[in-house]
C-alpha cells in the first residue's frame, strides 16, 4: 500500500510538472503577444502625437514666418530711404525699393512681396507686373470679398495686420486659393508692403517635414512606420524605393487586401490591428507573417501603422521552451530517484513515519481548534517532515494574512470614512455658498445704500465702507471655500503675486523634510499682474516640488525670489512676446539638486517628456507651466549645470491696471427709468432690490413667488423692459420661469442671479436664451451695468 502510495504521488507530481510546464509556455507567449502589440500600438501613437502637434501649429508658424519676411521688407525699404532722400528725388527712392524688393522671393520660391497706396493702386505685383500702376480699389476675389479695401482698412486702424483672401497662383490662373497675407505700413511714401503664402502650399511643407521624421523612425529589431494616403498611396516606408507607389490592389499570400483593410481598420476611433503576411522582412529579406496596429489622421487623410513580425514571438517561444523542457526532464529524473530511493527505505522508516505523522495531526489538530477564536501560529519545532513544516508554514501564512486583512480592512474603513467627510465638505461648501451669498447680498445691499445717503466724509460713511469691505473679502472666502471643494470656476483677476508665493512658502515649509532649507525674498510691493490665481499657484508648487525632487536624497536648498524688472530688446525677440511693455514680475525657484544634463536640457519643455522614475510624474509639468505662462504673455526661461542644480525664471507681465477712485465710479454709475419685474423668495433681498433699483430711477415690480411673477408677466408682457430673478425658488426654478416667460415674449432679456447652483452655468444659462448671468452679492454698480449691458 506504502509502494502504492509513493508511485501515485510520484505520478501526480510529474503530471503537474508537465501541466505547469504547459501553462507557463502559454503565458509567455500571450504575455509576450500583449506586450509586443501595445509596443507598436504606442509607437504609432507617439507619431500621431507629433503629427497632431505639427497640425495644431502650421498656421501659426506661417504667420510667423510672413510677418517676419515683410519686417525685413519694410526694413530694406527704410534704409534705402534713409540713404538716398538727401541726393535723390522721391520717384528715383520710389523706384530703386520697388527694384530692390521685386526680385526677392522665399518659401520654396512661392513667396513675394507686394506694395499699394492707401487709395489702392499697386506698386508692385512681381508675379503680375502688368497690374502695376492699376487701381484695383475693385477687385473682387473668388469670394466676393474686395480686399485691398479689406487691407487699407486694418492697416489704418492698426498699421500692420493679417488678413485671409483669394488669389490667384503663379502657375494656376483660372481660379483662386485660399491665402493668409501680412502688410505694414510705409510711412515715407503712405505705401504699405506685404506678402502672403498659400495656406495648401504651407500644409503640403509641413506634410514632408513630418514624413521625413518618420522615414527616419526605427524600433525594435525590425520595426518601422509607414504612411498611406486613403488612396493607398505610400507616402513613408522603411524601403524609400516604395514610395510613391499605390498599394491598393496589394494582396498578401492569403488574397486579402492588406491595405486597403488597414485604411478602413485605421478609420475607427481607436485605430486597429491586422493579421497578414508581410511582402519583405528588414532583417531577412523574406516575407514573413504579421500583425499591424494603424490609425487615421482624417484631417490630413493620412493612415499611419506600424508592424510586428509574428515568427520574432515565435522565436523567443521556442527558445524558452528549451528552457523549460530541460528544467521539466531534470525534475522527472529527480522525482524517479526520490522515488526508488523511497521504495528502498519505505520498510525501514514506515513505523517511525507512522509515529511521526500521528504527532504532527494532533498538532495541526490543536492549531486549528485554536485559530477559531485566536491568531494561533505553529512552531517549525513542533513538527516533523519538510511537508508538514511546509503546511505549517502555510497555516501561519493563512493566519498572517487573516490579520493583515483585518488591518487593511481597518484602514480602508478609516480612508472611506474620510473620502466621506471631504465628500460632505463639498457638498456643505455649495450649501453654504447659497445661504451666505443670500446673507451677504443683503449686507452689502443695505450697507452700501446707508452710505449713500450719509455724508461722504461722516464717521458713518467711513464705518459704512470697513463694513463694505469686510463683505466683500467674506465674498472671497466663499469663493475661495467653493474653488477648494472644485465647486467654481477660476478667472483671471488682477492680483499682487507676493499674497500667492507666500501662500505657497507657507504651505511647503511643514511638507519638506529638514534636509532641505528655504531661502526667500519676497518684494510685497511689486505691481499686479493678471492671472488665475489657482494655477499660478499650482505652477509654483509645480516647480517646487520638482526642485525637492532633485534634492530628495542628498538634500539642499530652495530659494524663492520674487521681484519686478525690466527685459531687454534680445530677450523680447527671443521669446517673441506681445505688446510694447517691458516690465515683468520675475519669480526665482532655484535648488542645489543634481542639474539637468545638456543633452536633455532642450527637452525639458515638450509634452509627455520626464526624467522622473516611474511613480514619479507624467513628463507633462514643465509643459503645462510653460503653455500657461504663455498664455498669459510671459515666459519662462532656465538655467542649469550638472551637479551644482537648477534655477527657473517664470517671468509674468505687468497688468498695470488704473482702478478708479469710488467718486469717480458713482460718476459712470448707469441709472435709466425702463419698467423691471425682480423676482426673489427671500423678503429682504426683494425689498433690498426694490430700493436700490428705484435709486437707480427705474420703475420696479417686485415678487417674492415664481409662481405669482409668471401670472403677472402673462396678464401685462409688454408692462415690462427687463426681468430680474433668483434661480432656487419654491415652486419654479428661475431657469424654468424664464423658460416660459421668452415663450410668451421671445424678446424679454432676463439676467438670472444666483448665491450658487451646482444646477445652471453662465454658459447653460445663456444657452437657454437668458441674456446674463451673475452671482450673488452684487453691488449697486455691477446691477445698474447688468440692467444698462442688455437694454442697450
Amino acid at each position: 500500500m506504502s509502494v502504492l502510495s509513493v508511485l501515485m504521488v510520484g505520478s501526480f507530481w510529474i503530471f503537474q510538472e508537465y501541466k505547469k510546464f504547459n501553462d507557463e509556455l502559454s503565458s509567455i507567449r500571450n504575455q509576450y503577444y500583449s506586450t509586443q502589440k501595445k509596443a507598436i500600438k504606442d509607437e504609432v501613437h507617439r507619431v500621431l502625437n507629433y503629427v497632431n502637434f505639427q497640425r495644431a501649429t502650421t498656421e501659426e508658424k506661417l504667420k510667423r514666418n510672413i510677418r517676419a519676411r515683410v519686417y525685413e521688407a519694410v526694413a530694406i525699404a527704410e534704409n534705402l530711404y534713409k540713404t538716398h532722400h538727401n541726393d535723390k528725388s522721391d520717384e528715383e527712392i520710389k523706384t530703386i525699393i520697388k527694384e530692390a524688393l521685386r526680385p526677392l522671393r522665399f518659401n520654396q520660391n512661392r513667396g513675394y512681396f507686394f506694395i499699394y497706396d492707401m487709395e489702392g493702386n499697386n506698386v508692385l505685383l512681381p508675379t503680375f507686373s502688368k497690374w502695376e500702376g492699376r487701381n484695383l480699389w475693385n477687385l473682387k476675389d473668388s469670394k466676393g470679398d474686395y480686399n485691398i479695401r479689406r487691407f487699407v482698412r486694418l492697416l489704418k486702424e492698426k498699421g500692420e495686420g493679417f488678413l485671409r483672401w483669394y488669389w490667384y497662383k503663379p502657375d494656376k490662373r483660372d481660379s483662386m486659393s485660399e491665402k493668409i497675407g501680412f502688410s505694414k505700413v510705409f510711412k515715407p511714401f503712405g505705401w504699405w508692403i506685404g506678402t502672403g503664402e498659400y495656406l495648401e502650399d504651407y500644409t503640403n511643407n509641413i506634410q514632408k517635414e513630418v514624413l521625413e521624421w518618420i522615414n527616419k523612425i526605427r524600433f525594435g529589431r525590425d520595426g518601422y512606420i509607414f504612411v498611406y494616403d486613403f488612396q493607398a498611396n505610400t507616402l513613408a516606408h522603411f524601403k524609400q524605393k516604395n514610395i510613391g507607389i499605390n498599394r491598393w490592389n496589394f494582396r498578401d499570400s492569403s488574397g486579402q487586401y492588406v491595405v486597403r483593410k488597414l485604411i478602413e481598420i485605421s478609420q475607427k476611433n481607436d485605430g486597429g490591428y491586422l493579421n497578414y503576411v508581410g511582402t519583405i522582412r528588414p532583417s531577412t529579406g523574406k516575407p514573413a507573417p504579421k500583425i499591424a496596429y494603424a490609425k487615421a489622421v482624417k484631417d490630413w487623410n493620412w493612415m499611419v501603422g506600424a508592424g510586428l513580425y509574428v515568427d520574432s514571438i515565435n522565436d523567443v517561444i521556442a527558445e524558452r521552451q528549451k528552457i523549460l523542457g530541460r528544467k521539466i526532464r531534470t525534475s522527472i529524473l529527480t522525482i524517479l530517484g526520490i522515488l526508488i530511493i523511497s521504495l528502498i527505505c519505505i520498510s525501514f522508516i514506515s513505523r517511525f513515519i507512522s509515529r511521526k505523522i500521528a504527532k504532527n495531526i494532533s498538532v495541526f489538530t490543536y492549531f486549528f481548534e485554536q485559530a477559531v477564536t485566536e491568531s494561533a501560529r505553529i512552531s517549525d519545532k513542533s513538527v516533523y517532515f519538510s511537508e508538514f513544516k511546509q503546511l505549517a508554514r502555510s497555516a501561519n501564512t493563512m493566519v498572517d494574512e487573516r490579520k493583515r486583512s483585518a488591518e487593511s480592512l481597518e484602514r480602508l474603513q478609516k480612508q472611506l470614512q474620510q473620502a466621506q467627510k471631504m465628500e460632505a465638505i463639498g457638498t456643505l461648501a455649495g450649501g453654504i455658498a447659497h445661504d451666505f451669498n443670500n446673507i451677504l447680498a443683503a449686507i452689502l445691499g443695505y450697507a452700501e445704500m446707508a452710505k449713500d445717503d450719509s455724508p461722504p466724509d461722516s464717521s458713518v460713511a467711513r464705518d459704512l465702507e470697513k463694513v463694505l469691505d469686510a463683505g466683500l473679502r467674506a465674498k472671497e472666502l466663499v469663493q475661495q471655500i467653493l474653488s477648494f471643494s472644485r465647486q467654481a470656476d477660476t478667472q483671471c483677476i488682477h492680483v499682487q503675486p507676493a499674497t500667492i508665493v507666500n501662500e505657497v512658502i507657507k504651505m511647503l515649509r511643514p511638507s519638506l523634510p529638514s534636509t532641505i532649507t528655504i531661502n526667500s525674498e519676497i518684494d510685497s510691493g511689486t505691481e499686479t499682474i493678471f492671472v488665475d490665481p489657482t494655477r499660478v499657484h499650482q505652477i509654483i508648487m509645480n516647480l517646487c516640488t520638482n526642485a525637492f525632487h532633485a534634492m530628495e536624497e542628498a538634500g539642499g536648498t530652495l530659494d524663492i525670489f520674487l521681484r519686478e524688472t525690466v527685459v531687454d530688446e534680445k530677450t523680447v525677440e527671443q521669446h517673441e512676446l506681445p505688446g510694447k511693455s517691458r516690465e515683468y514680475v520675475q519669480l526665482t525657484v532655484r535648488d542645489t539638486g543634481s542639474g539637468i544634463s545638456p543633452e536633455i536640457k532642450d527637452r525639458i519643455f515638450d509634452p509627455y517628456f520626464t526624467t522622473k522614475e516611474q511613480g514619479k510624474g507624467t513628463g507633462m509639468g514643465l509643459a503645462i507651466v510653460h503653455g500657461i505662462i504663455k498664455s498669459y504673455g510671459g515666459f519662462i526661461s532656465i538655467e542649469s549645470e550638472l551637479g551644482k542644480g537648477t534655477a527657473v525664471h517664470v517671468f509674468f507681465p505687468i497688468a498695470n491696471k488704473e482702478v478708479p477712485d469710488d467718486e469717480h465710479l458713482a460718476q459712470l454709475l448707469s441709472v435709466g427709468s425702463e419698467r423691471i419685474l425682480f423676482i426673489d423668495d427671500e423678503e429682504i433681498l426683494a425689498e433690498m432690490g426694490r430700493d436700490i433699483l428705484e435709486r437707480l430711477g427705474y420703475q420696479v415690480t417686485v415678487r417674492t413667488d415664481s409662481l405669482t411673477a409668471l401670472e403677472t408677466f402673462q396678464n401685462e408682457p409688454e408692462q415690462f423692459d427687463v426681468v430680474i430673478t433668483d434661480q432656487t425658488m419654491p415652486g419654479m426654478t428661475g431657469t424654468e420661469l424664464a423658460r416660459k416667460m421668452m415663450l410668451i415674449r421671445p424678446d424679454i432679456p432676463i439676467i438670472l442671479c444666483t448665491g450658487y447652483s451646482t444646477v445652471v452655468s453662465e454658459a447653460k444659462a445663456k444657452s437657454l436664451g437668458i441674456r446674463e448671468f451673475a452671482l450673488k452679492p452684487l453691488s449697486k454698480k455691477d446691477i445698474a451695468a447688468l440692467i444698462r449691458k442688455v437694454l442697450d
